[in-house]
């Protein structure tokens, strides 16, 4: 497994840990834990069919024919989103001869959230991929299992233990992948089926300790020769993303430009199979995924509408911070 696997994934300060429940009753999570805190509920989904069942083999048998969007991260530390100052991909872009669109440039001082290149692939290529030990890294996110990967359905339990229904989405990766720190403004149940997950977790009223920013979205275009057009990217005047943060978990410049980063009060949760993570809406995570010995990292998250907008009254708070 690749070196920056073992590099360090957490918060600088970490003053408090999330519960740990073996199991628990819709009452007891509703008035606990709903619109308030993580939790990690070990055997959510200890009996899911999935967690035997699901291998590069059985998905092979059940959902090659599938067509899913697949992302070709390529950054040495396995991010799949980049985040950089936009006057950094200017000067970056200047020294390699590229040019970017003009309206890039009146956004100086601000942040980029930049997507890896993403391709319409086969379910079944995906798959020959992650067999190939010497395989790109491919990242295959958010894919809905009830419209595209229904065989996949039957494998899988209900969230119980929150009432209303739920669309379960898939993640998969062949190499460590990270997302960086970002919330979601729905409630998120995530489920590990194969390999590990650890998350890094802060709650809304941390915003500013962990650099919360509006910033320009754009995305790689994709080449079937490098996967990566350098400095070519699909940018569309006034799209803007607001649920990331600018901040590096690998490598937090706290004594500079992020010196904040050092006092947010976050902590780090490591998931297994057959685990599920409650994140509620609002609260900040990193994701770094890791492949079990068969190089499979597989997940579902389970995304529901957030009951209550405390979250929203939380990030609103900066002056309190």
């Amino acid at each position: 497994m690749e070196g920056y696997a073992a590099k360090q994934f957490a918060p600088k300060r970490s003053a408090w840990s999330v519960d740990v429940v073996d199991d628990i009753s819709s009452t007891a999570f509703l008035s606990r834990y709903q619109d308030q805190e993580p939790v990690i509920i070990r055997e959510h989904a200890a009996k899911w069919p999935a967690t035997k069942k699901w291998s590069v083999d059985y998905l092979s048998q059940t959902i090659a024919s599938a067509v899913v969007q697949a992302a070709f991260q390529d950054h040495s530390e396995g991010w799949v989103d980049e985040i950089l100052s936009v006057d950094d991909l200017v000067s970056k872009c200047a020294k390699a001869r590229k040019r970017l669109p003009k309206s890039l440039h009146k956004h100086t001082g601000k942040w980029a959230l930049i997507r890896p290149p993403m391709e319409w692939v086969s379910m079944g290529d995906v798959l020959v991929a992650f067999k190939r030990n010497d395989s790109i890294p491919v990242y295959v996110s958010q894919v809905s299992i009830s419209e595209s990967l229904v065989p996949l359905k039957k494998d899988l339990g209900k969230v119980r233990i929150r009432g209303g229904n739920v669309d379960r989405d898939l993640f998969m990766t062949n190499r460590v992948a990270i997302t960086p720190l970002h919330y979601d403004d729905m409630d998120n149940f995530i489920t590990v089926i194969k390999g590990i997950k650890e998350v890094i977790l802060f709650p809304p009223q941390e915003k500013y300790n962990i650099y919360n920013a509006r910033m320009v979205n754009l995305a790689h275009k994709f080449s079937e020769k490098t996967r990566i057009r350098e400095c070519d990217y699909m940018y569309t005047e006034g799209d803007f993303h607001s649920g990331h943060c600018a901040v590096n978990e690998l490598d937090p410049d706290t004594s500079g430009k992020h010196s904040r980063y050092s006092h947010a009060n976050g902590t780090l949760v490591s998931l297994r199979p057959g685990e599920t993570l409650y994140i509620p809406a609002g609260w900040f995570h990193a994701v770094r995924s890791k492949p079990d010995s068969e190089g499979l990292s597989l997940a579902v998250n389970g995304m529901m509408k957030a009951r209550s907008k405390n979250w929203k009254k939380a990030l609103a708070r900066r002056d309190e911070l």
